[in-house]
């Protein structure tokens, strides 16, 4: 079985430097201060937050901010701190994106920053930047751009995994394309009204009065951003832990009389995580529901045969790279790298497993 895993590489390949890191963060600076954003969802003042979050890398650097890494997951200070302490002159859109979300869960530690608050920020900030990547549809339309020899190239394979959130792998080949990061057409359960989410007893939709407005779908979808691998394989992982959970609990409440009365109970709790949880056995002992999964990742952990790996860096994404290592049915992994420091990483990350490494020029050459 042959299988490809794709990256933002292949974006920037045809869609050009409009979807690179520097042009992404200004792209969004730009839609605020020009006033071209869906205010009803975000506001101007975002911007001049995630400015002043830049302001601090300095005294991040200098571990003016050692102290307050309560709930940051650990080693990501530090990966953060080895990756721009070099720099010289480091400028706004010098900073990765995500890394963004580190320094605001920083800033919130040290200015007593909680939840509700943090959250509201931290969504807003992923809304302004999912904004600027969408950039006003035209991401979508890429496969326009694809070469004939791209596309057989991608025909060639049964399954195609995507960190990218747009359709274009999808709409220009007859391969089955999942979405490792989620896809702007998806819209994430709590903004999904008909949620199993939303029928809970807290229904989030009806409670913080959200909306979908016509044609800004896409700031309310799956697509996944954060600061660290942990997060983004929590944020993967939880729901299928979730349903498991919801599944025993139920086969419980059918079987054990003790659990079927303390189940009865919760759901005049005062706790919101105890009556959800009540409002959850309820509808599965009812319907054959569950909560939103990446079913995309489960399919990911099963692939047998040949992977190929383009547009994708071995130094980001290492969720994705542990699980690739994990599979023993992977017999043969081929590799296109950028430069020598992808190769290198290459070989770092794919010590166990039988390694091709071809320059992703020369397959450019080929297919472009």
């Amino acid at each position: 079985m042959n299988n490809l895993l794709v990256g933002n590489g292949v974006t920037i390949q045809f869609g050009g430097l409009d979807y690179s890191n520097k042009k992404i963060i200004k792209r969004a600076r730009n839609n605020l201060y020009t006033g071209e954003f869906p205010r009803d969802l975000y506001h101007f003042d975002t911007i001049k937050y995630f400015e002043k979050l830049f302001e601090e890398v300095p005294a991040i650097l200098k571990g003016d901010y050692d102290s307050h890494i309560n709930g940051i997951r650990e080693g990501s200070l530090c990966y953060f701190k080895n990756r721009y302490s070099g720099w010289k002159n480091i400028k706004l859109f010098d900073i990765g994106m995500e890394d963004f979300f580190l320094i605001h869960f920083l800033v919130s530690n040290k200015f007593k920053v909680y939840n509700q608050d943090r959250y509201v920020i931290t969504q807003s900030i992923k809304m302004m930047l999912l904004d600027s990547i969408y950039n006003k549809g035209q991401i979508q339309n890429i496969f326009k751009i694809y070469t004939e020899s791209f596309v057989s190239y991608l025909n060639t394979f049964q399954n195609i995994f995507t960190t990218n959130y747009d359709q274009n792998l999808e709409m220009a080949s007859n391969s089955n394309v999942h979405y490792l990061h989620g896809a702007f057409y998806i819209l994430a359960d709590v903004y999904d009204p008909n949620s199993f989410r939303n029928r809970l007893a807290d229904n989030q939709f009806v409670k913080n009065k959200l909306s979908n407005p016509k044609g800004y779908e896409y700031l309310h979808s799956t697509a996944l951003m954060a600061y660290s691998e942990e997060d983004k394989k929590f944020l993967t992982e939880y729901p299928d832990t979730a349903n498991q959970g919801i599944e025993k609990f139920v086969e419980g409440y059918k079987t054990n009389e003790t659990i079927r009365s303390d189940v009865d109970q919760w759901e005049y709790a005062e706790n919101d995580l105890v009556r959800n949880l009540h409002s959850a056995i309820m509808l599965k002992l009812g319907e054959d529901v569950k909560f939103q999964t990446n079913d995309s990742f489960n399919e990911f952990k099963e692939i047998e045969g040949e992977l190929q790996i383009l547009g994708l860096s071995p130094e980001n994404d290492n969720h994705i790279f542990s699980r690739i290592n994990e599979n023993s049915k992977i017999t043969k992994i081929i590799y296109y790298y950028f430069n020598e420091d992808d190769k290198e990483a290459a070989l770092r990350v794919f010590d166990s497993k039988t390694l091709f490494l071809e320059p992703v020029k020369r397959f450019w050459e080929i297919h472009f």
